[in-house]
């Protein structure tokens, strides 16, 4: 062989050298890519994802879970929570095809059931107006939820371990701790007693509708107490157990009632404006129409010593009177036109405040029914909800100054009044 084809030892191991660095790079390039690849994967999947976790009163203070929960996987979740809520607005927002709104409501109810009271939301997923629209509705649907729902608006972030930074939202549930949970299961089963003890002949849904309204008129007191709205009590709790709750909890309570014995309903509300408070009441569905009832103002007349008078049962938003929804779920929310209950438990129906009217035959009906001995009258008038009851007792008294008797006005709802008489 001739000695230039030769290979000499050293070229050899120079050559296998070149190899195996080539190789190493190469190795080392995967490495690298795949790490970035996997690093990349995890960013991906926390700005796609829910943190859950528990708050302990200051948002600042808050110990999340390890698991990511997908945006994704929750759509579908439910845990059987239609036997509480009708999921009226849940349906709102699956039709409308809003995923995330959807995935998020869900989202409330997978931390209900694993005892979470602190939802980390993925920014990069979510705007604030989102939401506040799932939370809104979700309000609305499930009575376990409550309106001091807290929902961190401005933009925070979590450091993961590897120093990644992931910009979230939060959504913190002041009344979602497992104390407050408990408290929520023991109403439940309390509900669950009531519906089960409802007489047999409540075979249809309004006759069910009747006689949980009247449950609710008959054995809880109406409190106004601020700490109500401040989320201190436990609303469902308080009604049932304690007798004694605000218009959100008596709304919410009626909610549960009525879903547990199978009668679609949901709670509605509206904001404080205008001079009138905040306030909650029921929607509820039955022989194919929606109703207005809101058993707040039949408790607070049911006070008076008169029996339960029905007055807010049942009936069209006209008569009803309680104002606009709640801007969030008002275009979402049925009309409830139906008028064939709006005159079963009044006495007259009045279009004007104008003192004319004092001498209109109804009104004259009425004055010799007090002074006949009849125990109270019922007055509903539209134009009392657009002023001051102060100034509709005036107008009240006038129509009725040539009364024989004594008698003491009530004001029992946005439009709608009682008369009775005075005990000597």
């Amino acid at each position: 062989m001739s000695k230039y084809n030769r290979v000499s030892p050293m070229k050899v191991i120079m050559i296998i050298l070149g190899i195996l660095l080539v190789a190493a790079a190469v190795v080392l390039a995967v490495f690298i890519y795949s790490d970035g690849l996997r690093q990349g994967n995890l960013n991906a999947s926390v700005d796609q994802s829910f943190i859950f976790g528990t708050c302990y009163g200051d948002v600042n203070d808050v110990e999340l879970a390890e698991e990511l929960i997908s945006v994704k996987g929750l759509e579908g979740y439910n845990a059987e929570m239609g036997r509480i809520s009708s999921e009226y607005y849940l349906d709102q927002l699956r039709d409308a095809k809003e995923t995330e709104a959807v995935s998020l409501y869900n989202a409330l109810i997978y931390a209900y059931h694993n005892n979470f009271n602190f939802i980390s939301v993925p920014s990069a997923m979510y705007d604030e107006d989102t939401m506040v629209k799932a939370v809104y509705y979700a309000n609305c649907d499930l009575p376990v939820m409550d309106l001091n729902t807290e929902i961190g608006g401005a933009e925070s972030s979590i450091t993961l371990a590897d120093g990644t930074v992931s910009k979230r939202y939060y959504i913190y549930l002041p009344t979602g701790s497992k104390t407050h949970l408990e408290f929520k299961r023991q109403a439940v089963r309390e509900a669950e007693a009531v519906v089960a003890a409802m007489p047999e002949e409540n075979n249809t849904d309004l006759k069910k509708a009747a006689y949980l309204h009247d449950w609710l008129v008959r054995n809880v007191r109406y409190t106004a107490d601020d700490t109500y709205v401040a989320g201190s009590p436990y609303y469902l709790y308080d009604t049932l157990v304690g007798r004694v709750s605000n218009s959100d909890g008596i709304a919410r309570t009626y909610t549960l009632l009525l879903n547990l014995c199978g009668v679609e309903s949901f709670t509605v509300y509206r904001a404080e404006s205008g001079g009138k408070l905040a306030h909650s009441w029921n929607i509820f569905k039955a022989d194919g129409n929606y109703y207005q009832s809101d058993a707040t103002h039949d408790v607070n007349v049911y006070s008076l010593g008169l029996g339960n008078l029905k007055l807010h049962f049942a009936l069209s938003a006209d008569a009803m009177g309680n104002g606009d929804f709640h801007r969030i779920i008002k275009d979402a929310t049925p009309n409830c036109t139906a008028t064939n209950r709006d005159q079963d438990y009044i006495d007259a129906i009045v279009p004007g405040t104008e003192e004319a009217y004092k001498d209109a035959e109804g009104m004259i009906a009425l004055r010799d029914k007090l002074d006949n001995g009849a125990p109270y009258v019922t007055i509903r008038c539209p134009k009392f909800a657009e002023s001051e009851w102060t100034e509709n007792f005036k107008v009240i008294s006038r129509w009725f100054a040539d009364s024989k008797v004594s008698f003491k006005v009530s004001n029992a709802g946005a439009q709608t009044c009682v008369l009775y008489t005075k005990d000597e």
